[in-house]
């Protein structure tokens, strides 16, 4: 069999199986003999098309970076095909996640990568501010408290306990929390917080996140080693209270659960 020439439609097959085969982790060149023996077999045309497709894959925008000791392809960044309506989803996206946002620097990345080469008629639609712009502003700058999120996030997946000085709010003084069992991270009244349960205080408590010393040479926040235990549940405060009606129309607090609403 000749391997130096193919139709169209099999160049195309057989480029798209070698771009997923190396976007999911590097590989060696002995394991893409192996694993993509019809495509590529190990005689010197089959590593001469391999050569040859690598080529093409770069011509075509994919980045395939070179990993040595020993060598290993791995791909880490090509284009992307959007529809107009995934266009329009992402311009949302970057409305929603404005400067001061913990995120923005990451989700700014994404989008950039997404569409660095978009097409000229797409590249005029990505360009215009959409009609509807649905702000995530918090109230204050949190964009130094986006490697806290992230380690937080980190930690809560893996439920190990942590550990932080805090700052309460009309308190001049730090103080140490933990061991504390990190569950969530909301985002209310413009605001984040971390929800924990304190073993010190046996409760579930919220922590303002830039509130939390950030400081490694006094460990905070801290990993421990333990592990969460079972969740806890926050102790609920139940009361009542009378509104005039024109009040009650609009909506109350979301900081509050209503169980019930009698006129």
């Amino acid at each position: 069999m000749d391997y130096e020439s193919s139709d169209g439609y099999s160049v195309i097959d057989r480029l798209t199986r070698l771009r997923d085969f190396l976007r999911e982790t590097p590989r060696d060149m002995e394991t893409i003999f192996a694993r993509m023996e019809v495509d590529y077999p190990a005689t010197e045309s089959g590593k001469r098309r391999l050569r040859r497709d690598l080529r093409n894959l770069e011509m075509m925008g994919f980045r395939i970076e070179r990993l040595t000791q020993p060598l290993r392809l791995v791909l880490t960044d090509g284009p992307h095909i959007l529809k107009e309506d995934d266009l329009d989803a992402l311009a949302y996206i970057r409305e929603m996640f404005a400067s001061g946002h913990p995120l923005s620097s990451v989700i700014n990345g994404m989008l950039t990568r997404f569409t660095s080469q978009l097409p000229e008629r797409q590249r005029v639609r990505w360009q215009r501010r959409p009609a509807l712009r649905a702000h995530l502003t918090p109230a204050i700058d949190y964009s130094n408290c986006g490697d806290l999120l992230r380690w937080l996030e980190a930690s809560i997946s893996d439920r190990r306990q942590i550990g932080f000085l805090y700052r309460a709010r009309g308190s001049g003084e730090e103080v140490r929390h933990a061991p504390l069992d990190a569950y969530d991270i909301e985002y209310t009244d413009r605001h984040f917080y971390l929800v924990a349960y304190s073993h010190q205080f046996r409760n579930v408590l919220h922590f303002r996140l830039d509130r939390i010393v950030q400081d490694t040479t006094r460990r905070s926040p801290d990993r421990l080693a333990t592990l969460q235990r079972p969740r806890q549940e926050r102790r609920p405060i139940h009361f009542s209270y009378r509104l005039p009606a024109s009040f009650a129309d609009g909506g109350v607090s979301e900081r509050f659960t209503t169980h019930a609403a009698r006129r």
